[in-house]
């Protein structure tokens, strides 16, 4: 059974939003598409962007709790309103 995550021959999830946004260049857009139309993780991301388009507001990162920090744990910085939205979903 495939393993259903992204994989390394994948279009990076900045390449998929673009896409979604309609910013991506017109060399790159078809080969995403084909990507996504046989690849059920990108095209269900593909999806998921479409329906939550991100606002084009600018939030602060949200901190990283000090335990986490002290730990070493190299976190991607979560924007407060998408955690604020997704808990209101």
């Amino acid at each position: 059974m495939k393993s259903f995550s992204k994989q390394p021959s994948c279009p990076t999830s900045e390449e998929i939003l673009s896409y979604v946004n309609g910013s991506i260049s017109r060399l790159i857009r078809p080969t995403v598409e084909r990507h996504a139309r046989r690849c059920d993780f990108c095209g269900g991301e593909m999806q998921l962007l479409a329906k939550y388009k991100s606002s084009k507001k600018r939030y602060a990162p949200a901190p990283v709790p000090a335990l986490i920090g002290m730990q070493g744990v190299n976190l991607p910085a979560v924007r407060h309103a998408q955690v604020q939205h997704a808990r209101a979903a």
